[in-house]
This record gives C-alpha cells, sequence and structure tokens, in this order.
C-alpha cells in the first residue's frame, strides 16, 4: 500500500511540473486564444443544447428563439463571472455554465500572472543569464588550470601523494562541472540564455582535461602502476560533456565530444594491450630461478639492510613484492646473506 501511494504520489507530481512547465513557456497570445476558444465553445455547446431544455433562456416571459449572439453573450458574462440575469442556464446548462466558470476563473488568473510578471521574468533572466555566463567562466578557468597540473604531473613534478591528491582534486571538480551542466541543460535553461559560446569553449577545456589525464597516465601512473584513476578521470570528462551535446545538437560540440571519447577509447586499448603484456611477464618472473637470484643479489645494498628492502629490490628489478621477498629468503637460507630480525625475516 505505501509502494502504491508512493507511485501515485510521482505520477501526480509529474503532471504538477509539466502542467507548471506548459503555463511557463505559454505566451500571452496563447492565453487570449485559449479564453477565446473557451467562450465560442461554451456558446456552441449552449446553443445546440438550449432547443432541448438544456442549454439557456430567457429569463423573462419572451419565447424568441436563442441565437449565437445570445449564447455568445451569456457565455462572455458567465466566463467573467458578471452573471447579469437576463439568460440563466437550465438542465444540463448548469453545469456547464459552472465548467465554464472555473475554466474563466484559471484562464484569466494566468493570464493577468503573465502579464504582471512579464517584465519581472525579463529581469530574472537577465540575472540568471548573467550567473550562469560567471559560473561557467570559472569552470573553465578551474578546468585548464587543471589540466596544466595534470601535464606537470606527468613530467614527474609533483610527489605520488600530491599527484593522488589532483586526481581527488581533479574529480571533484569534474563532478561538480557535471551536476551544473547536468541539470541546466536538462531544464533546457543553457539555451535560452544564449550560453552555447561559453559551452562550447568549456567542452574545450574538458578535451584538455582529458589530454592531460592520459598523458599522466602514460607517465607517471605507468611507472607508479597507477593507470587507473588518469584512466577514470577521462572517462568522466566524456560522461560531463555528454548532457550538453545531447540537448543542443551542435555539430562543433558533437565534435568536440567525439573527441573525447575517441582519446578515451584509443587509450583504453593501449592500456588493455599494456596489462595483457604485464601479466605474460608476471608470468614468466613468477617462479624463483638462479638468473632472477644473481639479480637479487646483485641489486641488494651490503648489510644491515633497511626495513622493507624487498620492496626497493621489486620497484629496481620490476617484479613483484612477494617475489622479491621470496627470492631474497632463499638467498639467505642459502647462506649467501646472514639472516635480519627476530621474525626470521630478512628484512
Amino acid at each position: 500500500m505505501p509502494r502504491e501511494l508512493n507511485l501515485r504520489s510521482r505520477d501526480g507530481d509529474r503532471l504538477a511540473r509539466i502542467f507548471v512547465a506548459a503555463v511557463d513557456h505559454a505566451s500571452i497570445r496563447a492565453l487570449l486564444l485559449w479564453l477565446l476558444a473557451t467562450i465560442v465553445l461554451f456558446a456552441a455547446a449552449f446553443l445546440l443544447l438550449s432547443p432541448n431544455g438544456n442549454g439557456i433562456r430567457p429569463s423573462s416571459s419572451t419565447a424568441e428563439a436563442i441565437t449565437f449572439a445570445d449564447t455568445l453573450y451569456f457565455s462572455v458574462v458567465t466566463i467573467s463571472s458578471l452573471g447579469y440575469r437576463d439568460f440563466v442556464p437550465e438542465g444540463i446548462g448548469r453545469g456547464l455554465a459552472a465548467c465554464e466558470v472555473m475554466a474563466g476563473l484559471v484562464i484569466l488568473t494566468l493570464l493577468i500572472g503573465k502579464l504582471a510578471s512579464e517584465r519581472t521574468d525579463t529581469l530574472v533572466k537577465l540575472l540568471y543569464a548573467e550567473s550562469v555566463d560567471q559560473r561557467l567562466k570559472s569552470y573553465k578557468v578551474d578546468l585548464l588550470e587543471k589540466a596544466r597540473q595534470l601535464d606537470e604531473a606527468s613530467v614527474g613534478y609533483f610527489t605520488p601523494e600530491e599527484t593522488l591528491a589532483l586526481v581527488r582534486q581533479t574529480r571533484a571538480l569534474l563532478s561538480a562541472v557535471g551536476g551544473f551542466v547536468g541539470f541546466h541543460t536538462h531544464n533546457g535553461l543553457l539555451l535560452e540564455v544564449g550560453a552555447k559560446a561559453q559551452m562550447r569553449a568549456l567542452l574545450k577545456n574538458l578535451v584538455a582535461v582529458t589530454d592531460g589525464a592520459i598523458r599522466a597516465a602514460r607517465t607517471v601512473g605507468a611507472a607508479r602502476n597507477q593507470e587507473r584513476p588518469f584512466a577514470r578521470l577521462a572517462v568522466i570528462c566524456s560522461r560531463v560533456a555528454s548532457p550538453y551535446v545531447n540537448l543542443a545538437g551542435d555539430s562543433e560540440a558533437t565534435s568536440l565530444l567525439n573527441e573525447i571519447k575517441s582519446r578515451v577509447r584509443a587509450y583504453q586499448r593501449e592500456l588493455s594491450r599494456t596489462r595483457d603484456i604485464r601479466e605474460v611477464r608476471s608470468r614468466l618472473v613468477s617462479k624463483i630461478t638462479e638468473g632472477l637470484l644473481l639479480r637479487v643479489a646483485d641489486a641488494l645494498p651490503p648489510q644491515p639492510w633497511p626495513k622493507n628492502i624487498h620492496k626497493h629490490v621489486a620497484t629496481k628489478l620490476g617484479i613483484s613484492n612477494s617475489l622479491a621477498h621470496k627470492a631474497i629468503s632463499h638467498l639467505v637460507d642459502r647462506g649467501a646473506f646472514e639472516r635480519q630480525g627476530t621474525r626470521g625475516r630478512p628484512a
């Protein structure tokens, strides 16, 4: 039962939003046409029903036939709630008259409100356009700055901790841009205030962020085996760009989105091939061999060793930490090096 009520509530909210959107987009001319059409339709209904005693009749005792001019006059005074009482409804006409009064109240209220809010709407749109313009400019600057920082990260300008912090900051910025653009383009507001030029510039900066993320993934990401966070940034860029492009149908924006997606797909294929190569290499060096032991022995410094020496050896030789640890343990067991620590570990 609560689920049914929840579904009904959602349907009611959807209908309300549709009605509000229709009224908001209706022009004064459209409302006047609705008013005129309502008057004429009710007048025609009264004219058809009057001969059967279900329309209107004169309040006096005259037996003159009801004409269209009479029903049109009655419809006007009814929809405007004047009611001069020179004609009165009868039968079904009473229900029609009540419906026309309610329809007149709604249409006239909307018309008067529309006339009063016309100037206010213009001022609100100007303020909204200025706010959107400032926000988009701010996002453009921030995206360009993140693209520059990703380029610096790709050449090793940042420490590993600073690089990961940069990835988190860039993801937060992309999330903010995606939320802003997604909401406003879904409601069609960005196009109303003429923000296409700003959006194109923002998309160009998203391309720059995508390029920076991919370059960082190929360099510092590959060196530290951390390509995934940077690749994820590039995918997020394409998702942020999609809502505007899908709504606007702009050829230049579509070209920029396709450029982002093509670069992301190309890097994902490259990353997939790299992972396959790494898996093959990992399987080839997963066993303790004499050649591996000689390489590990050459890579080890003089004793005593610092803590976690196996990690330094693994990084130097490009092998896993566990394999380096096994090799050092094997060398210690052979007597090539002295055992260190009280827990039977080489380091």
